[in-house]
């Protein structure tokens, strides 16, 4: 089978890895329902969605640990259902690192060249070069349990590239880590895989994981794919309703026709509304768009070390929205105007994208 190529701006794309309509029962739970999704060679692909919507299952079913009731996946224009796991070339990154605690950081790494009966003298170039590649030279001899949990994950991530994958899996890469080394941890991911060139894929419930280290993101809930593409594509282009309430730091409004100046969506209610969609006018400040701001009482004010994230009430919704701190102080209690700019209204199979209606008026000088 030819590798399946998509167009991009008229020139061919490799799909490296893709499935096609795959389907995947435990019991009474659904993990893989009619999933189909490709993924470009080169890239590295996010799959984002809560607990229990099909993560892990579906890169459990690509590395072939687990196989699919029905659908194919295909890697590098071989369908792989019958090869067994050891034979398609796939790297695998365990949430807990599954590292051997017996062994130290150099016999880890050079475990899988060992199993294939590589020469020592190259098992030892190929462990090298990769302990400098991980940033982990002068720790060679020490056992997992004398390392840190970013550098076991570092051990964990050389051990996995070491044969030379053709597609490297990773499951939560960095959920055992500290929120500060795990920040540092997606930077230094992202810039080993472009260095490597390596297909890679990785599941997350962490969007801003996923948006920050992702080319392409894979919405993923209740087993089926809510949405593909790029991450500014998925934040700032939603196509459903679970879509948009999920990504972003999103305040779902049941009927958002208790807000003015918005267009009526003939059958639509509900709406999503994040902070970057507001703006916060205290009294004696100047108000761009006074006569389309809403009234709304501060109920609560977060610091967030760069910005206050605001709760205010407005017409018996609780909005969120952030506010510079140059902008100066509010306190709970506080009556304010709150300016909505924009909104996503969902209906079951659609997303509309709603502006204010202030800003479209001629008179104004935005």
């Amino acid at each position: 089978m030819k590798p399946i190529r998509h167009q991009l701006n008229g020139k061919a794309k490799k799909m490296y890895v893709t499935l096609d309509d795959v389907n995947k029962r435990f019991g009474d739970y659904k993990a893989s329902d009619h999933v189909s999704f490709s993924i470009e060679k080169g890239k590295l692909t996010g799959l984002l969605g809560p607990s229990g919507s099909g993560k892990t299952t579906i890169l459990r079913m690509i590395a072939g640990l687990e196989s699919p009731d029905s659908g194919t996946i295909t890697i590098d224009g071989t369908v792989v259902n019958d090869i067994p796991a050891s034979k398609r070339g796939i790297g695998f990154v365990f949430q807990n690192y599954a590292l051997f605690s017996y062994m130290t950081v150099e016999d880890n790494i050079a475990f899988g060249l060992s199993v294939q009966k590589m020469p020592k003298d190259k098992i030892s170039r190929r462990v090298n070069e990769l302990i400098e590649l991980v940033g982990l030279r002068g720790m060679e001899r020490r056992f997992p349990s004398q390392l840190s949990g970013g550098q076991r994950q570092r051990v964990a991530f050389a051990r996995a590239i070491a044969p030379r994958p053709k597609l490297l899996l990773l499951d939560e890469p960095f959920a055992a880590i500290d929120a500060k080394v795990r920040v540092e941890l997606r930077t230094w991911l992202k810039e080993m895989i472009e260095k490597l060139g390596i297909t890679s894929i990785f599941v997350t419930h962490d969007q801003d994981e996923a948006i920050e280290v992702a080319d392409q993101i894979i919405i993923l809930d209740y087993g089926r794919v809510e949405q593909s593409g790029t991450p500014v594509e998925i934040y700032q282009h939603p196509d459903t309703a679970f879509t948009a309430s999920f990504v972003g730091n999103a305040t779902v409004i049941p009927d958002y026709h208790i807000f003015s100046h918005f267009e009526d969506i003939h059958g639509a209610c509900t709406a999503v509304i994040r902070p970057e969609f507001l703006h916060l006018t205290r009294a004696g400040e100047v108000e761009q768009f006074p006569n389309s701001s809403e009234e709304g009482v501060v109920d609560s004010i977060l610091f967030r070390g760069s910005h206050m994230e605001i709760k205010v009430w407005v017409k018996g919704s609780l909005l969120t929205v952030n506010r510079p701190l140059e902008a100066g102080q509010v306190e709970a209690g506080e009556k304010v105007h709150i300016f909505i700019y924009q909104i996503f209204v969902t209906t079951e199979n659609k997303v509309y994208h709603l502006k204010n209606e202030a800003l479209y008026d001629d008179s104004v000088v935005i």
